[in-house]
């Protein structure tokens, strides 16, 4: 009887384990929007919408934002994320990843910010990635991981 329920347990281990799997995604150029917190953008309502509300070009466009023409998404296709990063450094490196887990119905976009050096400059960024055929009925999580000399 323990073996059965061990065997069961391990079982149940490995499901959960193996409903979790990375998802491609491509990078996407994305300016002019802000520095926002974070953005799952799936229609061209709410494309237009952030564009619209976008502090870098209301009232008075920032000066790189003047000429800046969006890119057309096609929103059939893929489905835009965007994660605000604010940190300091001499520089910062981002690296980015997505999981799709099936068993809990939702995605989860890491964006790992990694500050080099004591300079004392501010960066904000608004990372963006393109991600095609996600699940519309799956929640997306997001998670900022700071690494370096971040004071907080």
């Amino acid at each position: 009887m323990l073996f059965l329920l061990a065997c069961a347990v391990m079982h149940e281990s490995y499901v959960q384990a193996s409903s979790v799997v990375e998802v491609p995604f491509e990078a996407f150029d994305l300016r002019c929007l802000g520095s926002g917190k974070e953005y799952v953008i799936r229609s061209q309502e709410a494309y237009q919408q952030l564009i619209d509300n976008s502090p870098d070009l209301h009232p008075e466009p920032f000066l790189p934002c003047i000429d800046y023409t969006f890119p057309r998404v096609d929103f059939s296709e893929v489905t835009l994320l965007g994660q605000g990063v604010q940190g300091g450094g001499c520089s910062m490196g981002i690296e980015k990843r997505l999981l799709r887990d099936d068993l809990n119905k939702e995605y989860l976009f890491t964006v790992t910010a990694t500050q080099h050096g004591t300079c004392e400059i501010a960066f904000t960024r608004l990372i963006w990635v393109a991600v095609r055929d996600m699940q519309a009925d799956y929640a997306v999580r997001f998670q900022l991981e700071k690494k370096g000399g971040w004071a907080d």
